[in-house]
């Protein structure tokens, strides 16, 4: 399954999955070094870093803001 990450809240992830469901994470279960943003796998145990979606995902979105502002 995929979440996206909405934000931080001290030591929590607030994660978002494809329906809008958010769900709450210790950010010490996470991968190092990920964002606000970034897309992550979840395989029904553990969280990892999925850098082709990160990728497209922010890439449609800047397509998005430049497709606004033109």
């Amino acid at each position: 399954m995929l979440y996206g990450v909405d934000r931080f809240e001290k030591d929590w992830a607030i994660l978002v999955d494809g329906d809008g469901n958010a769900v709450n994470v210790l950010r010490s279960n996470l991968p190092d070094g990920v964002k606000e943003g970034d897309i992550l796998n979840f395989d029904g145990s553990s969280y990892s870093y999925n850098s082709e979606e990160t990728a497209s995902r922010r890439m449609e979105a800047k397509s998005l803001i430049d497709e606004l502002f033109q």
